[in-house]
């Protein structure tokens, strides 16, 4: 079975290239663009035995500090029969991707191919909770992203409200969860010290752009 030589993911990732006109070469099997305090892209994870790879839209906010990329709003290619997560086999890539690119940027919770602002991120966020995976059960970063780009955009009386409302969300949650990032007075109070200096976060966002060696992807602002 064919499999992922230096070469073919070089290939691989052109292709995709290709097909998403916004989008840079991160790095091989990794495409993205940077909008406002966010990296946003398309990983093509690769199996175990690198012989498939599955493509992922997702989402990474700068202003996290975070020592890799993350996938935040992951959302994996699904088969349009099963629903199911679909993998591409390295040795059908060039008869797949093309297609397998529409219906990611289709089924995408945020556009790969435009603009888009806070309202469509927060609205990404209320679709994310609804896809009944382990992973959006608890998305303690989706609501964090949601306020630091309220903060970003100068908009504090909106992320002072999306701190209100997902308190209300979080204090439902199990304690071993909330646990995990500090309980929810510690988590509000953090956010709101946010709010008091905006230019530490978007200082923090630049430099993490350039340790996480972004600075030179594509780049479009964020609508309020």
């Amino acid at each position: 079975m064919m499999t992922l030589t230096a070469q073919l993911r070089r290939s691989i990732t052109e292709d995709w290239r290709s097909c998403f006109e916004s989008l840079g070469v991160y790095k091989p099997m990794w495409l993205g663009r940077r909008v406002g305090p966010f990296f946003q892209g398309v990983c093509l994870e690769r199996s175990s035995g690198s012989t498939s790879y599955i493509p992922t839209s997702h989402l990474h906010c700068l202003c996290r500090d975070f020592p890799v990329v993350s996938l935040t709003l992951g959302q994996r290619l699904l088969s349009p029969r099963s629903g199911s997560e679909e993998r591409i086999l390295v040795q059908f890539h060039e008869t797949h991707f093309e297609d397998a690119a529409r219906r990611l940027t289709a089924a995408s919770l945020l556009p790969l191919d435009r603009p888009w602002g806070l309202s469509n991120l927060i609205s990404a966020v209320q679709m994310y909770q609804t896809l009944g995976r382990p992973d959006s059960r608890y998305p303690i970063f989706p609501f964090e992203d949601v306020v630091m780009a309220a903060i970003w955009l100068g908009e504090h009386d909106q992320a002072r409200s999306a701190i209100a409302e997902y308190r209300e969300t979080i204090a439902g949650w199990p304690e071993n969860v909330t646990a995990r990032f500090g309980g929810n007075v510690a988590w509000e109070s953090k956010l709101r010290q946010l709010i008091d200096n905006p230019k530490a976060l978007r200082d923090l966002a630049d430099a993490n752009a350039e340790r996480l060696k972004v600075r030179s992807l594509p780049r479009i602002e964020m609508l309020a």
